[in-house]
């Protein structure tokens, strides 16, 4: 079904990653969300992150019965790897001694109100979301 809606559990199933194109708030904030509105209330768990500090949100999903999971991912590389992040000149190293911080901030939306809100503030950002079905690019297959 896409990203934005998830599929019940199943057999022969194919981990899928996805790499979106995010809209940044004035300040270059991200913010993401899982929601699931099955539960009474409806719960969800929402990501803000810093885009100068992590240039990708990936999400990871395998619906594979026993081990069904999706994952919400901001990551400093793309989903293609080392040989990706090597070609675009993006590839982060810390040597001995170096560290690095990142500011990111997770909550929970828990309920209709919180979830509703956190939806608005998004579409502000976003009025047209891009097809939750479009073909796959940059360097994945289709199936």
């Amino acid at each position: 079904m896409g990203y934005r809606f998830q599929e019940a559990p199943r057999q022969d199933c194919v981990e899928q990653v996805y790499v979106h194109d995010v809209v940044e708030d004035q300040a270059r904030r991200v913010s993401a969300a899982l929601v699931n509105r099955q539960l009474e209330g409806g719960l969800g768990v929402a990501i803000e992150f810093d885009r100068h500090q992590l240039s990708y949100l990936l999400q990871w999903q395998n619906f594979q019965a026993g081990s069904y999971c999706v994952a919400i991912e901001p990551s400093t590389s793309h989903a293609l790897g080392r040989p990706y992040a090597e070609a675009h000149g993006e590839l982060a190293w810390l040597r001995h001694g170096d560290e690095r911080s990142y500011d990111l901030r997770v909550a929970v939306l828990s309920g209709e109100l919180e979830i509703a809100d956190f939806e608005s503030a998004v579409r502000r950002l976003a009025p047209d979301p891009p097809d939750p079905l479009s073909n796959p690019r940059e360097g994945f297959g289709s199936g």
